[in-house]
């Protein structure tokens, strides 16, 4: 399931749901055709959002240096080499609206249901 979080095209893209289970969090995203995207984070330590439900994305970034990925290792005793920050930034604003601290990213099918 892991694959490159950069290639994929966020920009003119919407996140319209956030779903967490165990420690999983998926995203269905809706891109600039109107097709859904769902993406996937696995072993997931953190998630800090500000207002990004239905807001226009310019663009995600992968980060290994963040100070959000850092208290996250920390708090839960992980070496934070073995993690990344999931950045997703709003079209007006500079500062990311989502972080997720994740051990791994994927897609998955939208025809896939998260299991009770």
């Amino acid at each position: 399931m892991e694959q490159s979080f950069t290639e994929y095209r966020l920009d003119d893209a919407t996140i319209t749901m956030l779903t967490m289970h165990d420690a999983d969090v998926r995203l269905t995203v809706r891109d600039w055709k109107d097709e859904i995207h769902i993406l996937v984070f696995e072993d997931v330590l953190g998630v800090e959002t500000m207002g990004f439900l239905n807001s226009d994305l310019s663009h995600g970034e992968e980060l290994s240096d963040d100070g959000f990925l850092n208290r996250c290792c920390q708090i839960h005793e992980e070496a934070s080499s073995d993690f990344h920050c999931f950045a997703f930034y709003s079209a007006w604003s500079d500062t990311p609206i989502l972080k997720i601290v994740a051990r791994r990213f994927g897609k998955a099918s939208p025809d896939v249901e998260l299991v009770a």
